[in-house]
């Protein structure tokens, strides 16, 4: 089996992530602007829009803090219960 050269794998990655990156972004911002446009006007406080809401909030955590959701990882915890305890 033939592998890619070096630079070719490096710059596909670099690409994916330009990529991936634009799409989360236009994610963000339009859960951003959901949230803002439904707790702006009193119109949209019904249940539906109560729901969107919902849906909005559960994307734009990780985004904001995504160091709580690093904490999954056991050595992470290990090495700041570490860090913390001198």
């Amino acid at each position: 089996m033939k592998m890619l050269p070096r630079e070719v794998v490096e710059a596909s990655s670099l690409e994916i992530f330009k990529v991936s990156l634009g799409i989360y972004l236009a994610a963000l911002l339009g859960n951003g602007l959901i949230i803002t446009t439904i707790a702006c006007d009193q119109h949209l406080h019904t249940p539906m829009y109560f729901f969107l809401l919902s849906l909005s909030l559960l994307v734009i955590p990780p985004a904001v803090n995504p160091l709580i959701y690093s904490m999954r990882s056991q050595d992470l915890k290990n090495g700041l219960k570490k860090l913390m305890s001198g």
